[in-house]
């Protein structure tokens, strides 16, 4: 059907894909827009879906405003013409550091959203496993379960089992399995069901 070619390997190819036209846009909007304001800048950083381009996009904004004001500190340094202010030098070095101090918080703030979008569909940047707690009193799995963990994510039973149990807050695993699937098991327990995140 496919000529030999594999589904991973197809999936395979389609993330290529995606992340080649995702690099591409991203090139061309950021040779586009030099004249743009940090925020501005900041801005379309956020737009970008994909973590690890989104992520060199807040870099690529961090380091040109750590050149711009260096340059201009040098600029102030060497220039014979005017008697050299200590204040103006210090205050692009405070402006300096404030960028960088803005670009560690960017980066702390990706690396959390990671797991906090664990679950959902087309995320290349997701961990393999969460582990978290069930709020409240877990009563095992029937029907139409659903899981509210303490991280704020909410899980909903997608397989078939029956588990009966009586615990409070226990400790959960949820794996990533074949094909987009994941996996919840409860500690303490032998047993584990498919499940899909719907929050």
């Amino acid at each position: 059907m496919y000529d030999g070619l594999s589904i991973k390997s197809i999936i395979y190819m389609k993330y290529l894909i995606k992340s080649l036209v995702v690099l591409f846009f991203t090139f061309t909007f950021m040779t586009s827009t030099q004249s743009q304001t940090l925020s501005e800048k900041i801005d379309e950083c956020k737009e970008i879906k994909v973590s690890l381009i989104r992520l060199q996009c807040y870099d690529r904004i961090s380091d040109q405003r750590g050149t711009q004001a260096v340059k201009k500190s040098k600029r102030r340094l060497f220039d014979l013409g005017r008697d050299k202010n200590k204040a103006d030098i210090s205050d692009n070095a405070n402006q300096a550091k404030k960028v960088d101090e803005q670009a560690e918080e960017i980066k702390a703030t990706v690396a959390s959203n990671s797991e906090s979008s664990f679950g959902k569909t087309e995320n290349l940047s997701e961990p393999e496993e969460i582990n978290s707690r069930i709020l409240g009193v877990f009563n095992g799995w029937s029907g139409e379960t659903t899981f509210e963990l303490e991280n704020g994510q909410i899980w909903k039973k997608s397989g078939n089992g029956f588990l009966s149990a009586n615990v409070n807050n226990p400790k959960i695993n949820i794996k990533k399995g074949a094909l987009g699937s994941f996996t919840l098991s409860v500690e303490g327990f032998n047993s584990s069901i498919k499940v899909k995140r719907i929050k």
